[in-house]
């Protein structure tokens, strides 16, 4: 099988991918039936090791965020076998079995289950958040220590040196934690337990920006490191704003931030403004799209990329956002309504591939004869 991909059809590729996805669901949820039985019959305290954690990185190899997803499921399928067939169907996948384990009851089980069926992680979170609200942190700005880097423990695993309770759960010290309610506090001194982060290389892709971690009904934590610079400027908002924000609410502070900052980046990246002029007057040739159709363009496509694939499914990427022209500027596409649309950055690339692409290849064949 791993050596067939490449003489397949395209067809035959997506209908082997979701076989191969099926397989791989079965497998998952037969092996934390098998670890939840082992972890029953104690049989890896007998093999020397502190928790399931240790056996599944040691004796299976599996990498630590694998380790820890399995062993959490195990534990609550011991206590709710539903789990099983529902990773099997792809009800559920371990990040969500790992989120739900330690909210898992007899009374609340089926619900919590039901509601979190084809979730992603962030939407488990905020069903959680709902279910389980927590409370809103005070506002605080802590210094944070000044560390070399270190890089992880490696120590025996059948000490317990692996244990998903040290490293796997350890979570890094936050700079400013702002929330409503409460004046800016600031405490010198390094928090106690801070732990100290190897910081990760370069990805190869842009990444993702973090996700607020929601707290309860429409209220989320946030959590950053700021410089001093930062710090310096937060205080003399808080100073210009003292007669309107008399708290110094670092949260609103921050919203007001936001809402001047998407007013300028609303402006340049699709000139929306509730005042619009008349334009500049383009040549039909010009590759420039008029202010006016960018308005248009993005109200119609929802301000999120338009491209629609073979079996009619929708992009629904809002990040990396373009102008696309329909017909190739290239080759006399007009900057008009009708043949812009939005395109994210993958998408806008992948139809300039298709598009230019055989033309690319029998201008390379010409070449060579």
């Amino acid at each position: 099988m791993l050596n067939t991909p490449d003489v397949m059809s395209d067809d035959q590729l997506v209908a082997s991918i979701a076989t191969l996805t099926g397989r791989a669901r079965d497998a998952t949820a037969a092996l934390v039936a098998h670890l939840a039985e082992l972890e029953r019959r104690d049989l890896h305290h007998a093999m020397g090791f502190k928790s399931l954690y240790g056996y599944c990185r040691t004796i299976l190899h599996l990498s630590e965020h694998e380790s820890y997803n399995r062993m959490e499921a195990a534990g609550v399928a011991r206590r709710f076998p539903v789990i099983v067939p529902m990773l099997a169907e792809g009800l559920l996948h371990l990040t969500a079995v790992s989120l739900l384990g330690p909210h898992l009851v007899n009374e609340n089980h089926l619900a919590l289950l039901g509601g979190s069926i084809h979730k992603s992680k962030r939407e488990v979170e905020a069903l959680l958040a709902r279910w389980f609200p927590k409370a809103e942190a005070a506002p605080s700005i802590r210094r944070l220590p000044v560390t070399s880097d270190v890089a992880p423990p490696t120590g025996d695993l059948c000490a317990g040196s692996g244990d998903a309770s040290g490293d796997a759960r350890s979570a890094s010290a936050n700079a400013i934690a702002p929330a409503v309610g409460s004046p800016l506090s600031a405490t010198d001194g390094a928090p106690r337990n801070a732990a100290v982060v190897t910081p990760a290389p370069a990805a190869v892709r842009p990444a993702r920006p973090a996700e607020p971690a929601p707290v309860a009904v429409d209220r989320y934590r946030v959590k950053f490191d700021a410089s001093a610079a930062m710090i310096e400027r937060l205080r003399e908002a808080q100073e210009l704003l003292s007669h309107s924000v008399p708290s110094g609410d670092m949260a609103e502070i921050f919203d007001r931030a936001l809402i001047a900052l998407l007013e300028k980046a609303r402006l340049r990246k699709r000139a929306a403004t509730t005042r619009p002029g008349s334009g500049r007057v383009l040549t039909p040739a010009s590759r420039t799209v008029p202010a006016a159709v960018e308005r248009q363009v993005w109200a119609r496509d929802g301000g999120r990329c338009a491209f629609v694939g073979r079996a009619g499914r929708r992009c629904e990427e809002r990040r990396l956002i373009e102008f696309h022209h329909v017909k190739p500027w290239a080759v006399g596409g007009p900057a008009t309504t009708e043949n812009i649309a939005l395109r994210c950055r993958a998408h806008n690339a992948y139809e300039e591939a298709v598009y230019f692409g055989p033309i690319r290849a029998a201008r390379g064949e010409a070449a060579l004869s």
